[in-house]
């Protein structure tokens, strides 16, 4: 299915590759600088975050049935994938003009809200967060029972931004504090080759994760792609 192009936030898109690209790898590391701003070369030529994943799981899927099975150490492995799917999909789309509507990605948008709900009950946020968030996804659907066209990854990657923030204000001081600086070890062999800007995102993006790992919270907005 044909898809339209999404304005996403630079940030929680790049997080969004980066897990990705650890779960398929099965290691919790980061990305390095070089695959950093590769990724963020991707975004801004404007390609698709679902094509990207989607590429990501097709370049390891073949990974792993090559005699003898091989597995990608970066990126860079993965590019010629992303560039050869995303030339194709612009080669399909030229001419083309489709509407979005709740059913983009996979499954229809009301169901990929009842999804949300269910992982926001089974995390362990805290009621005023998780009251946050209901009250969200309850606007957002009653704008698609409207028929609004809404690019449905990138408001519940929003929602699921705000929820990871309610949930931080909810600890101690001494708690953060202890995250922040975990968060700056996973950084330090990198810090020096980031700019203050792609540092200032890294650091961020590394803590709402480890908030989300914390309270055991859903990343919405990967959610319509699985």
């Amino acid at each position: 299915m044909d898809r339209e192009p999404r304005v996403e936030d630079e940030s929680a898109w790049l997080q969004a590759v980066e897990e990705k690209f650890r779960a398929l790898r099965g290691r919790p590391l980061l990305l390095s600088p070089a695959d950093f701003e590769r990724a963020r070369g991707w975004y801004r030529q404007g390609i698709p975050l679902w094509l990207v994943l989607e590429s990501l799981d097709e370049v390891f899927r073949q990974a792993a049935e090559r005699k003898p099975p091989v597995r990608p150490r970066s990126l860079a492995y993965c590019e010629p994938a992303v560039l050869e799917a995303f030339a194709a999909w612009k080669e399909r789309r030229v001419g083309a003009h489709r509407p979005r509507g709740d059913e983009e990605g996979k499954g229809g948008g009301m169901e990929v809200i009842e999804k949300a709900l269910r992982a926001i009950a089974a995390s362990r946020a805290p009621a005023t967060a998780r009251d946050l968030a209901r009250g969200q996804l309850a606007e957002l659907r009653e704008r698609l029972a409207r028929g609004e066209a809404i690019d449905l990854p990138t408001s519940l990657g929003e929602i699921g931004e705000d929820l990871a923030e309610a949930c931080l204000a909810t600890l101690p001081a001494d708690e953060i504090a202890a995250l922040q600086r975990t968060v700056e070890e996973e950084l330090s062999p990198w810090t020096s080759q980031m700019s203050p800007e792609v540092l200032e995102q890294a650091s961020h993006a590394a803590l709402l994760r480890r908030v989300r790992e914390r309270f055991h919270l859903p990343d919405l907005g990967l959610l319509p792609y699985f």
